[in-house]
């Protein structure tokens, strides 16, 4: 389920914190492409923002994600910020052998992740 920023109306999603004061994010279109590379991805974030410490819906998508959907969200923080504790901001840090061992070889996150590491860019 895709979550939206209009504050005008009630949250769909009782699970889901309502936003107070947000700004409507800016999407970064090649941390977007990168997010959408990964299968599911796209229905949880629509895109990915400029200012992730405040999006809420991406801190709420790594509590509440997948194992693999965490390691996800992991990865592409340490393509945003490599230089960034993200364990201290409420996230983890990626581990590439955590990863290894979740998702197999042959599976479409391990091949984004790998064809990002032949030609990695940071943003």
């Amino acid at each position: 389920m895709r979550h939206t920023f209009d504050n005008s109306q009630p949250d769909p999603d009782p699970e889901y914190p309502a936003i107070q004061n947000h700004r409507h994010p800016r999407m970064h279109p090649q941390m977007t492409a990168l997010l959408h590379s990964f299968p599911g991805m796209a229905d949880k974030l629509s895109m990915w923002p400029d200012d992730v410490l405040a999006n809420d819906v991406l801190l709420w998508t790594h509590q509440t994600g997948s194992h693999g959907e965490r390691l996800v969200i992991q990865f592409l923080l340490s393509v945003w910020d490599p230089g960034v504790d993200w364990k201290a901001k409420g996230f983890a840090n990626f581990n590439l052998a955590e990863a290894i061992q979740t998702w197999p070889p042959q599976s479409r996150n391990a091949q984004v992740v790998a064809r990002w590491m032949a030609a990695p860019f940071f943003p």
